[in-house]
């Protein structure tokens, strides 16, 4: 049996008006999830690094320093200063942990898991729109 398209009056290829507004609504509802229009507001303004030792320190981002902790499998050495913290160097294979790059806004968090080394920035993380 061969099947063959009716053309009973309904053409299913035309756009409408209302098609462009819910694309249109779709899109802006995806920017604004995603945080284009949000401002650099949730900058981070503290760096907890903790390891598998049950060390934690605290460090405020805006002074420029290099911290070397010591974790499971050997020395990380991070960079904290103008605001972000970045990796480095650390004794993991991959280096996942360095090609991270830096962090700034709360709420985000760099961690070399091979050595047990964690980062988080604190501060107001304001509203994301996906966060309740």
């Amino acid at each position: 049996m061969v099947w063959q398209a009716s053309s009973g009056g309904t053409n299913l290829n035309r756009i409408t008006a209302g098609d462009v507004t819910l694309i249109a609504l779709l899109l802006l509802l995806g920017f604004y999830l995603l945080g284009f229009g949000s401002s650099d507001g949730n900058r981070g303004r503290t760096a907890v690094i903790r390891n598998m030792k049950g060390e934690v320190l605290t460090l405020d981002l805006t002074a420029e320093r290099r911290v070397v902790v010591d974790g499971q499998t050997g020395t990380t050495e991070i960079m904290i200063g103008d605001g972000c913290v970045r990796f480095l160097s650390s004794p993991c294979p991959h280096k996942l942990c360095v090609k991270r790059g830096r962090i700034l806004r709360a709420g985000e968090w760099i961690a070399c898991l091979p050595n047990g080394v964690v980062v988080k920035i604190l501060g107001d993380a304001g509203y994301d729109g996906i966060t309740p």
